[in-house]
Formats: C-alpha cells, sequence, structure tokens
C-alpha cells in the first residue's frame, strides 16, 4: 500500500464529476459489517446536501442482494455505487476522501491499517477492536454502534475541515509505523517471547 495519491481512478471507471468527493468502503457483505448503518448514513447525508459526494461500496457476499435491494427501497441507486470484488485495492483505497466503516463487531479491522497507509481519512464505528486501532480525535473519528446520526455528523465534520483532515492523517500514519508494521509486531514477539522463556 504505497499508493497515497489519487489519480482519478474511480472518478473516471465509474464516470463520476471530478468535483465530486468519494466516500467509501471495503467490506464482504456479512452481517457483522453493518451495511444497513451505512445505507442509513448515506440516505442522512444525501438528505442534508452538505456533501457533494458518491457513495462506494466494495466487496460481494451473502447479504449483497439485500443490501442493493435496500439502496433501491430508499432511492439511493444514483449515490450509492457497487463496486464488486476488486483485486487491486491498493490502487483503490486512496481514491477515497474518506473511509467509513461500520461494523458492529470487527476483531482488529485490518482495512483501517490500509486506510492509514494510504492517508485516507476514516470514520469507524466504536466497536470490537476498533478502538483500539483508531484513536478518537487522534488517528480518526469514532461514531456509536448502529448509529447513522452519529456517523453522518462525524463525516461532516471530518469532509468540512481539511485541518482536521490532515492531522488525523498524519497521525493515522504514524500511529501504523509505530505498532503495527510486520518489523515491530514481530520485535514485540520476540521480546514477549524472551520474558516468557527468562521467567
Amino acid at each position: 500500500f504505497k499508493k497515497q495519491d489519487s489519480n482519478g481512478l474511480l472518478h473516471k471507471e465509474f464516470n463520476i464529476p471530478t468535483d465530486y468527493k468519494l466516500i467509501g468502503n471495503i467490506a464482504a457483505f456479512t452481517g457483522f459489517k453493518d451495511h444497513y448503518t451505512w445505507v442509513d448514513t448515506v440516505a442522512l447525508l444525501v438528505k442534508r446536501q452538505t456533501i457533494k459526494a458518491k457513495y462506494i461500496l466494495v466487496g460481494i457476499g451473502e447479504l449483497e442482494d439485500d443490501i442493493k435491494q435496500y439502496v433501491t427501497d430508499k432511492n439511493l441507486n444514483d449515490h450509492i455505487i457497487f463496486a464488486g470484488f476488486r483485486k487491486d485495492i491498493p490502487e483503490l483505497l486512496p481514491e477515497l476522501d474518506l473511509f467509513m466503516f461500520t461494523s458492529n463487531n470487527e476483531p482488529t479491522g485490518g482495512v483501517l491499517l490500509e486506510s492509514y497507509a494510504c492517508k485516507v481519512p476514516i470514520v469507524a464505528a466504536n466497536a470490537g477492536g476498533i478502538p483500539e486501532v483508531i484513536v478518537d480525535n487522534e488517528t480518526g473519528l469514532l461514531a456509536e454502534v448502529g448509529n447513522p446520526v452519529d456517523f453522518a455528523d462525524k463525516v461532516e465534520l471530518l469532509m468540512s475541515d481539511s485541518l482536521l483532515q490532515n492531522r488525523l492523517v498524519k497521525n493515522g500514519y504514524q500511529y501504523l509505523k509505530d505498532n503495527f508494521t510486520k518489523d515491530v509486531i514481530s520485535r514485540k514477539f520476540f521480546e514477549r517471547i524472551k520474558h516468557i522463556v527468562n521467567s
């Protein structure tokens, strides 16, 4: 995940005007990823009309048809794009202006670390192991689980404040380097084993 700048890949592929922001999520369509809250959040943002954006869902899964029907029922087909299964995530992720992650029971959320690497600002659910990866208001913003109003508020806040975006992105990238690289993890693992052996 070395790419950190957008080259318009998604705007071109889906014929999105260049002045539209891209807010996305990369996750399998399974229950705990809570795409329903994601779609409900988009519905609120579209109604508020404070952000000129398209919303992109990347992934496949057992609930994909259900979510597509939910999007149709909410008249959001013009706003939400289903990008399907992708093998080019390192190229695709930096195209997003914001990563919105509504998962309600996530062990750690590897895609959040990938967002750090690509310097994409994050709004994520305060659930499971996510708070171990996202330091609220330092490396990203945490929203209440299953609460589309709180998610929409945090998205609006972040998208309207470039200084906040820059601070979170900078801190997130450093947090990734300090805590989640292979070298750091292997060193911590080695030190732990050494401690146990010497105990």
